[in-house]
């Protein structure tokens, strides 16, 4: 699961929401201020805003640009061959 932890008056984690809601993935968004002490305490080292994704941490403005345009390459990958359409390739072989 994608999780996005925040500070609510983050503007450029607004985009970084609006950017994975238009994905269209499964993902959650964390307060960290309103979160529980326990995820304050495992998280407090790692600056703010970043991502968890499987165990991965990402954090940093271009690492976090990167890891988004990685992921738009990969959603969009998944649903082409995940459909019931028939694709052409490059080579113009069809399903």
């Amino acid at each position: 699961m994608i999780t996005l932890f925040r500070k609510p008056d983050c503007w450029y984690c607004n985009d970084i929401e609006e950017e994975l809601k238009e994905l269209v993935i499964a993902h959650r968004v964390i307060n960290i201020e309103e979160a529980a002490a326990d995820i304050n305490k495992n998280y407090s080292d790692i600056p703010l805003p970043f991502i968890e994704d499987d165990g991965k941490i990402i954090s940093g403005f271009e690492e976090m640009q990167r890891y988004l345009e990685e992921l738009k390459k990969f959603v969009s990958l998944w649903r082409k061959y995940q459909t019931d359409a028939c694709y052409t390739d490059d080579e113009g072989n069809t399903c």
